[in-house]
């Protein structure tokens, strides 16, 4: 089996979909990843293929039109993936030292459109991420948000019969949302977890500067058990709407759900998104260790503390 590791940068109109076609072999460093010539590999070959976009300073004054045509870019690049893909890793890169000096510039006041830290989500992006029912292992992080992708894959009655493994952020998991709202997100993956017939684990994280969390179901001992729990830089108890669904989705492997005790992080320690995902442990999961590392690198040398 070949697995992908394709590079790109940020920009309103790059040609993303020939990026696809560029796929270049995973390898132990992103240097030398880029360096390689692969193009020669069809992509049917490809059962493994990690998008990781890198960032650019362009990123961060995208206009609503930009932004806009670099979800359609995405949209149609997912959908022009072969059906041997059965994993897919998508990361979008973001730096909030440069966002943050943009997004507080005199000069941007006035800006009909004036960019936020991080890039909005896009819906675009996370419906058609819900319509890869043939996807065994999937994780998208910061292009998408996880209410986004539930809420598309709530009109719709599909089956993913071989999704074992999802991995969503979802920029409502900070301290400063409404409980309710983040009780919705919870319950709601939930629900749409019963049409995930083999799910062995579903994490809806988030990570940036000072902030750290996520909620993991998992199922362990040969689908015997199976848990819930929450972890992150605020508490946050699960409600019991939350928990009646997941134990459906339990049930319906033959199990029992646990909750978990729920683990309190420093938030003092997470000092940019990198430092989040390492502190929660998804490095290999959401984005190749080679570059968390270098994410880690650059970010630890924030202007703003």
């Amino acid at each position: 089996m070949l697995s992908g590791t394709i590079y790109t940068a940020t920009r309103p109109l790059s040609p993303l979909l020939e990026s696809w076609k560029s796929t270049v072999l995973d390898t132990t460093t992103a240097s030398t990843a880029g360096e390689m010539d692969n193009s020669h590999v069809p992509m049917e070959c490809f059962q493994s293929l990690t998008l990781r976009e890198l960032w650019n300073v362009k990123s961060a004054v995208l206009n609503y039109y930009g932004q806009f045509q670099l979800s359609l870019l995405y949209q149609s690049g997912i959908l022009s993936l072969p059906s041997t893909a059965k994993n897919l890793v998508l990361f979008e890169d973001f730096n909030e030292d440069y966002s943050r000096i943009i997004t507080t510039d005199p000069e941007t006041a006035d800006w009909s459109y004036r960019p936020g830290l991080h890039r909005t989500p896009s819906p675009l992006v996370a419906d058609v991420l819900v319509s890869l029912v043939q996807i065994e292992k999937l994780a998208a992080s910061y292009l998408v948000d996880a209410y986004d992708f539930f809420l598309c894959a709530g009109h719709r009655t599909s089956f993913w019969w071989r999704l074992s493994s999802l991995y969503l952020t979802s920029p409502h998991l900070v301290p400063e949302t409404d409980r309710r709202c983040i009780d919705f997100i919870l319950t709601l993956a939930g629900c749409v977890a019963e049409r995930m017939p083999v799910l062995d684990t579903m994490v809806i994280w988030y990570g940036a500067k000072g902030v750290a969390s996520e909620f993991r179901y998992e199922v362990t001992a040969k689908g015997r058990h199976a848990s819930v729990r929450w972890r992150g830089t605020f508490d946050h108890p699960l409600a019991t709407d939350t928990l009646k669904a997941w134990q459906r989705v339990a049930r319906l492997r033959g199990a029992e759900l646990t909750e978990k005790e729920s683990v309190l992080l420093k938030a003092g320690e997470v000092y940019s998104h990198g430092a989040a995902i390492a502190e929660l442990g998804l490095g290999g999961h959401v984005i190749h260790p080679v570059s968390l590392e270098q994410i880690c690198g650059e970010t630890s040398r924030y202007w703003f503390k």
